[in-house]
C-alpha cells in the first residue's frame, strides 16, 4: 500500500496565504508603507527651486523625480518594506504550530515559503504599479516637460524584480530565524547600504549584492553636477535575478529535505539545545526504568540525580508558603528584569551595528567629497547624521521597542504577569523605561565612533563638546517616541506592524521639518530629527546648538513626552 502523502496544490496554498494576509491586515500595512514612500519620492517636486521650474519644458525635474524615487522608494525603504511584509506573513508560523499544521496537509516548509512569496507578489507588484502611476500622474499635472515613458517603464520593471528578490530573501531569513528583529535589522541596514551606494562609484555598487543594484538600476543619476537620465544595467539585473531564483529554489528545497527527515523547522537552529534536553530527559527515563515501578517515589539519594527528589520537594515548599503575602518589588528591579530579557535578544547588536554603519557611511562620504565640503568636525558630523536623523534613528528606536514587547505577545507572558502583585501599568512603564538604556548605548556608540573617524581623518584628537551636547539632547528627544512606540507595540501583536507605523511617522516628520512647521516641535519623530541635526551644515532647516535652537526641542520633548507616556499609562491601566 502506498504511503505517499497528498499535497495541497500550489494554487490553494497561495489562496491560504492570501486568507492569512487578510486576517493579519497585511493590505492596510502595505497601503500605509506605499503611501509613505510615494510621499517621500514626490517631495522633490515641491521644493522652492523645483516649483520655479514647473513651467520650463526643458527642465530636468523628471530626472530628479526618478532619482528621488530610486532613492526613497527603492534604496532607502525597499529593503525595509520587504522585511516588514515578509516578516509579517512568516512570523505567524512561529507563533503557534503553523509549520506542523501546514505539513499535515502536505505543505512542507519549502513549498509553504514559495507559496508565501507568490502571495506577496500578488500584493507588492500592484502596489509598485500604483505608486509609479501616482508619481507619473502628479508629475504630469505640474510639469510642462514631456514624460520619459521608457525610463518609467524600465524603472517599474526593475523595481518589481528587485523587491521580489528582497522579499524572497527576507522570507527565507524570517523562516529560519524565529526572532523577527534579525530580519528587520537586516532590512534597515540594507537601506543604509542602498542609499550610500547611490553616492558611491558604479563599480562598487555592482559588487554590493543585492542592495547596490538599486543604484545600478536607477534610471537617473548626477553627471557633472546635473541630474540626467542614464542607462540602467539590464544585463546585470538579469544575472542577479537568475542567481537569486536559483538560490531561493535551492534553499527552499533544502527546507523540504529537512522536513522529510523529521526535523521541525522551528527547532532546526536550536537542535543542539533540543538534543541536550532530550538527552537529560532520556537519562531520567532510563534511570526510572532501571529502578522499576517503585523507583518513581524514591528520593534523590536512592534514584540518582535529576529524578523524583527535586520535584517532590517543590510542592511542599509551595504549600508551606501559600499563606504568605507576595512581595512587591520596586520599580528599578522591574526595569532590571526587562533589561535581562533584552540581553538575551539581538537588541545589543542593533544598538551597536546601526550607529557603527552610520559613522562608516558618513565618514566615507565625507572623505570622498572633501573638495566640496568644508573640512572640520561640523562637516563630518553633518554627513553622519543626515540620513540617520531622518529615518534610521527613529526606525532603530521602533525596532528596540518592538523587540522588548515581542516576548509578551508570545506564549502566556501576560497571564503570568497577572499572577504577580505588580500592576499592568507598572510592568508596561518598566518595559518602556528599559528601552532607554539601549537608546543611550546607541548614542554613545555614535559619538565614540564619530570621534574615532574624525581622528583617523586628521581632524585632531579633541572632540568638540557640541557632539556630546547633541547626543544628550537626542536622548531626551527620543523619550516621546519610546512612549508612543511602546503604546503601539503593546496594542499590536505583530512585530512588523509597529515598525510600519513608525515609517509612516517618519514621512510626516520629514514634511514637518522640511517646511519648518511649528508642529515639528511636538511630533515625536520630528523631535529626533531636529535634535540630531542641531548645528548641521547638511540641512538648511537645522537649528543651531544654542539656546534658540535647543530650547524648542527640549520644551517640545517635555510636552510630547508627558502626552505619550501618559497615554501609555492610561492604556495599560485599561488593559490591566
Amino acid at each position: 500500500m502506498s504511503t505517499r502523502r497528498e499535497t495541497l496544490p500550489m494554487r490553494q496554498a497561495v489562496g491560504l496565504e492570501l486568507a492569512k494576509m487578510r486576517r493579519l491586515r497585511a493590505v492596510p500595512i502595505l497601503v500605509a508603507v506605499t503611501a509613505a514612500t510615494t510621499a517621500l519620492s514626490a517631495s522633490t517636486l515641491f521644493s522652492s527651486s523645483a516649483r520655479a521650474q514647473w513651467a520650463d519644458p526643458a527642465s530636468d525635474l523628471w530626472a530628479s523625480l526618478l532619482l528621488s524615487c530610486a532613492m526613497m522608494a527603492g534604496a532607502l525603504t525597499g529593503p525595509l518594506t520587504a522585511a516588514i511584509m515578509a516578516g509579517h506573513l512568516t512570523d505567524i508560523e512561529h507563533s503557534g504550530s503553523g509549520w506542523n499544521l501546514a505539513a499535515g496537509v502536505g505543505l512542507t516548509p519549502g513549498r509553504l515559503l514559495r507559496a508565501k512569496v507568490a502571495a506577496l507578489a500578488l500584493l507588492v507588484v500592484p502596489a509598485i504599479l500604483v505608486q509609479n502611476l501616482l508619481l507619473v500622474g502628479l508629475g504630469t499635472a505640474v510639469l510642462a516637460a514631456p514624460v520619459p515613458v521608457g525610463a518609467w517603464v524600465g524603472w517599474t520593471v526593475s523595481l518589481v524584480v528587485l523587491q521580489m528578490i528582497m522579499i524572497a530573501g527576507h522570507a527565507w531569513l524570517s523562516a529560519i530565524v524565529p526572532n523577527q528583529l534579525v530580519s528587520m535589522t537586516v532590512g534597515l541596514l540594507g537601506g543604509f547600504v542602498g542609499v550610500y551606494m547611490l553616492l558611491a562609484p558604479p563599480w562598487l555598487a555592482r559588487l554590493v549584492l543585492p542592495w547596490g543594484y538599486y543604484a545600478v538600476m536607477s534610471p537617473a543619476g548626477i553627471v557633472d553636477g546635473q541630474t540626467v537620465l542614464v542607462r540602467p544595467g539590464w544585463i546585470l539585473l538579469g544575472l542577479l535575478a537568475a542567481a537569486a531564483a536559483l538560490l531561493f529554489a535551492t534553499a527552499t528545497a533544502r527546507l523540504d529535505r529537512i522536513e522529510e527527515r523529521g526535523i521541525v523547522l522551528g527547532t532546526a537552529l536550536g537542535a543542539g539545545r533540543v538534543l541536550r534536553c532530550r538527552g537529560r530527559a532520556g537519562r531520567t527515563a532510563v534511570q526510572g526504568a532501571r529502578l522499576g515501578p517503585e523507583g518513581a517515589g524514591r528520593t534523590g539519594a536512592e534514584a540518582g540525580p535529576g529524578s523524583a527528589a527535586r520535584p517532590d520537594s517543590r510542592p511542599e515548599r509551595a504549600v508551606a508558603g501559600a499563606g504568605a503575602r507576595p512581595r512587591r518589588v520596586r520599580g528599578p528591579v522591574l526595569v532590571g528584569v526587562e533589561l535581562s530579557k533584552l540581553r538575551r535578544s539581538a537588541v545589543p547588536v542593533v544598538a551597536v551595528v546601526v550607529p557603527l554603519l552610520t559613522v562608516v557611511a558618513g565618514a566615507v562620504n565625507y572623505r570622498g567629497n572633501q573638495g566640496v565640503l568644508s573640512a572640520g568636525w561640523d562637516a563630518l558630523a553633518s554627513q553622519v547624521s543626515v540620513f540617520y536623523s531622518l529615518i534610521f534613528a527613529p526606525l532603530a528606536v521602533a525596532l528596540l521597542v518592538a523587540a522588548t514587547w515581542r516576548v509578551e505577545h508570545r506564549g502566556t507572558s501576560w497571564d503570568m504577569m497577572r499572577t504577580t502583585p505588580h500592576s499592568t501599568c507598572a510592568v508596561v512603564l518598566a518595559k518602556a523605561a528599559a528601552v532607554i538604556v539601549p537608546v543611550i548605548a546607541m548614542e554613545l556608540v555614535l559619538v565614540a565612533m564619530t570621534w574615532v573617524a574624525g581622528t583617523a581623518l586628521g581632524l585632531g584628537w579633541s572632540m568638540p563638546p557640541a557632539l556630546l551636547a547633541q547626543g544628550l539632547v537626542f536622548i531626551l528627544a527620543a523619550l516621546p517616541l519610546i512612549g508612543l512606540q511602546s503604546l503601539l507595540s503593546m496594542r499590536m501583536r505583530s512585530f512588523a506592524a509597529s515598525v510600519a507605523a513608525c515609517l509612516g511617522q517618519v514621512v510626516v516628520a520629514f514634511m514637518l521639518v522640511s517646511t519648518l512647521n511649528p508642529a515639528s516641535a511636538l511630533w515625536p519623530v520630528a523631535l529626533i530629527t531636529r535634535a540630531l541635526t542641531l548645528g548641521s551644515t547638511a540641512m538648511s532647516t537645522a537649528g543651531g546648538l544654542d539656546v534658540a535652537g535647543v530650547a524648542p526641542v527640549l520644551t517640545g520633548s517635555l510636552a510630547s513626552g508627558i502626552a505619550c507616556w501618559g497615554a501609555l499609562a492610561l492604556a495599560a491601566r485599561r488593559r490591566g
